[in-house]
């Protein structure tokens, strides 16, 4: 059993709607299930209460008042039920196939992670009907998209995995490439489990994100909060492709990527956890960040426009 947790955005709207389609659909991953929100946006208060959910309002936050991931992560162990733990965004639609996949996984050090499918979802799901997980499921299959090994929405581990996090925003970009390269640095296995999972990401769009200084009025995800994000990231960075375990329906078994980003990233990685010489440790782990780097003009474009103090500070970082 897991305790699983998340922080949703208001409940008004299309993202209202779809957030209710997912915390409903974790409810019914078993009837001891433990879950908690987070958060004092609006409606949550009243969607815990309708669900028989727990709520704890009080999450610190940054100058934007977006949620600060190393406070909120910590409180979430404190107060779990259980000793393995789920973080979840508030708009996957998961399966009972996610119990079933952290059943089979027996190591003491790991995180489980899948690709999710991205999916247009315009109305409640209708979670009277006893078969509404195939219904979803198959349509998502048909007219969703796979995404990529870049985004990670759902970590299953055991409490306590990843010790001291920094202080990133959440929903931002990196933070989440940092917990897999994190899971990893300290020895604990990385899973993929895209092959047994379902997780179903319902599209909306990122009105919610701070671009600039006003919040709700971003054209990206490209704004100062992600770039404050990788400003904290004094470390390589990872994604599910760098996943040395899968699982699927066969069970747990080791795996090795040969993608040229695996494999920059596995020595930049080895060179770290055997301290190799520096000689030879900086220029892998430099090698490895100009995989995220190299661009990072081009991707805060919008922002370096407006504050084009960052600039110096951002080649320097890069550098």
């Amino acid at each position: 059993m897991i305790t699983l947790f998340t922080l949703p955005k208001p409940f008004v709207g299309h993202i209202g709607m779809i957030q209710r389609n997912a915390i409903q659909s974790w409810t019914r991953l078993h009837p001891d299930i433990d879950i908690i929100m987070f958060g004092d946006e609006q409606g949550t208060a009243e969607v815990a209460a309708e669900f028989g959910i727990r709520h704890i309002p009080d999450v610190e936050v940054n100058e934007y008042g977006t949620p600060l991931m190393n406070g909120y992560f910590r409180r979430a162990e404190e107060v779990a039920r259980y000793s393995r733990m789920c973080y979840v965004n508030a708009d996957i639609v998961l399966f009972q196939d996610l119990l079933e996949a952290a059943a089979k996984i027996d190591l003491p050090k790991f995180v489980m992670g899948g690709r999710r499918i991205d999916y247009d979802m315009e109305k409640s799901i209708d979670f009277a009907n006893p078969e509404w997980a195939e219904i979803l499921r198959g349509d998502a299959a048909r007219d969703g998209t796979l995404h990529d090994f870049s985004a990670i929405d759902y970590f299953v581990y055991p409490r306590g995995m990843f010790g001291e996090i920094p202080q990133f925003a959440l929903g931002r970009w990196y933070w989440d490439n940092w917990l897999v390269y994190r899971a990893r640095r300290l020895g604990g296995a990385l899973i993929d489990a895209s092959a047994c999972v379902t997780a179903v990401h319902q599209n909306h769009d990122y009105r919610h994100i701070v671009h600039m200084a006003t919040k709700g009025e971003s054209h990206n995800q490209g704004g100062i909060e992600s770039f404050a994000n990788r400003r904290l990231v004094e470390s390589i960075m990872m994604t599910l492709e760098d996943a040395d375990w899968q699982l699927d329906e066969s069970g747990l078994s080791r795996i090795c990527r040969k993608t040229r980003w695996h494999l920059l990233n596995e020595a930049a990685l080895q060179a770290e956890i055997r301290e190799f010489p520096t000689f030879l440790r900086e220029p892998l782990v430099w090698i490895a960040r100009q995989q995220w780097d190299r661009n990072w003009t081009r991707r805060y474009a919008e922002l370096l426009a407006e504050r084009p103090e960052l600039i110096r500070s951002g080649r320097a970082f890069a550098a």
